[in-house]
């Protein structure tokens, strides 16, 4: 187990410097302070039993650790929690992994173990400046997701996937109800033959999402034909590639699981001389600020994004304050479907 004399030895300094960077009280210049926190990075050195014996005194931080900011959906929860903190008095720390820039969402048995690494290491930079708490913010859902390290010393919340820890609350979004009523509504308005445009197949929305169009077929009495589902990446590419398809076997509505994709279906149908929705309805998911400037404006899901962050916000500072908590270990957020101008009645 590496120790602070660990660290000190390598960095050739004295232990109380070490503790003194660690604890935020240090007068040692920029570059020793610099190499300090690298070499306690790179030697995984884990400062538990400082940090705990400092939690007495809090210091009003939470640490925020993204897989990677660069998403849609991550900018809004990211701005709704800073403002709760601000609200509360408490200051917000980002650590981005930036996980989609590098690479993709681990899926090789290297792979994963690095990710586990690197959220390691982003945790230890929390502990290092003291935080609170942390809110885990993931790119996107997936099962009892495993990458917390398991000597948490401060409170976690959990956003936008599963974790298989009941002391850590889970905040995600409804994918089964609002993919339900989207589907419904285009059956609603007379469409039998409805396609899916989706994501990857192993993708946990993808795979609620589809399953409630299944569903909502079922519930009309109408067939589920699995030609009428294409799935690759999310793109707009895979928007395009999909309603060329469809078009070809029939389809009056296509279901798209992100509004990207529903414009590579706007842009294949302006392609083939197709008008929209008089010659085919389109329905997205997510409400993206692109939705109100497509023609016609995009019928579409809103996702409560600022609501997630408020939420997460809000129980974590409960959590630290040791208040009592206003929702279970697990919140599902409804979303909204919005009917707009690419759907017809027929």
């Amino acid at each position: 187990m590496v120790t602070l004399k660990d660290v000190a030895e390598k960095c050739n300094v004295t232990t109380a410097t070490v503790s003194n960077i660690i604890n935020g009280k240090s007068k040692a210049s920029a570059e020793t302070r610099e190499r300090v926190l690298d070499t306690i990075k790179e030697l995984g050195y884990q400062p538990n039993v400082i940090a705990r014996g400092l939690r007495g005194k809090k210091t009003g931080t939470i640490g925020i650790i993204v897989e990677d900011i660069t998403l849609f959906d991550a900018p809004k929860i990211i701005v709704s929690i800073m403002n709760y903190c601000a609200e509360t008095g408490y200051h917000a720390v980002i650590e981005n992994m930036r996980y989609y820039m590098r690479t993709e969402i681990a899926t090789s048995m290297d792979e994963k173990l690095k990710y586990k690494k690197d959220v390691a290491d982003a945790v230890a930079k929390m502990r290092a400046m003291r935080a609170d708490g942390l809110i885990f913010l993931a790119c996107h859902a997936r099962k009892n997701i495993d990458v917390l390290p398991p000597d948490l010393d401060f409170p976690v919340v959990m956003v936008y996937s599963y974790i298989d820890n009941p002391e850590i609350p889970v905040y995600v979004l409804d994918d089964e109800n609002c993919s339900y009523n989207a589907v419904k509504y285009l059956i609603d308005n007379g469409h039998r033959k409805i396609g899916i445009i989706a994501g990857a197949n192993d993708n946990l929305h993808a795979q609620k999402r589809i399953i409630s169009y299944q569903k909502a077929l079922f519930d009309a009495g109408i067939p589920f034909d699995p030609e009428l589902v294409y799935a690759d990446k999310w793109s707009r590419k895979c928007g395009y590639d999909g309603l060329k398809k469809f078009v070809s076997m029939g389809v009056t509505a296509v279901y798209c699981l992100n509004d990207e994709m529903a414009g590579g279906a706007y842009d294949y149908a302006r392609e083939a001389g197709l008008e929209i929705p008089k010659d085919i309805s389109v329905v997205g998911h997510d409400n993206r600020e692109i939705a109100d400037y497509f023609n016609p404006k995009l019928t579409t899901i809103d996702l409560p994004l600022y609501e997630l962050g408020f939420r997460a916000a809000r129980r974590i500072v409960a959590m630290i304050e040791g208040k009592p908590p206003v929702e279970g270990d697990q919140t599902v957020l409804q979303c909204t479907f919005i009917p707009r101008e690419s759907v017809k009645k027929i």
